[in-house]
């Protein structure tokens, strides 16, 4: 049971996270290109600083934000 628990965490921390990298990467295909834009959206998303937001951002996509926003002009 407690594997199970542990399991069913797992899934749904995995799932907000793809939810939030989704939304971020939206939202930044979105907006003008600012740097103050991506803090913005990180925030948003649930990243309390920039560095976390940049870094999980990249885990995910394999980019950063900027990388992101200049790719989908």
């Amino acid at each position: 049971m407690q594997r199970f628990k542990r399991s069913k965490t797992t899934l749904e921390n995995q799932l907000k996270l793809e939810s939030r990298m989704q939304w971020a990467a939206a939202a930044l295909w979105t907006q003008k290109f600012n740097a103050n834009t991506i803090d913005a959206i990180g925030n948003k998303a649930g990243y309390q600083s920039k560095s976390a937001f940049y870094k999980a951002f990249k885990e995910h996509h394999g980019i950063t934000p900027q990388e992101h926003q200049q790719n989908n002009k």
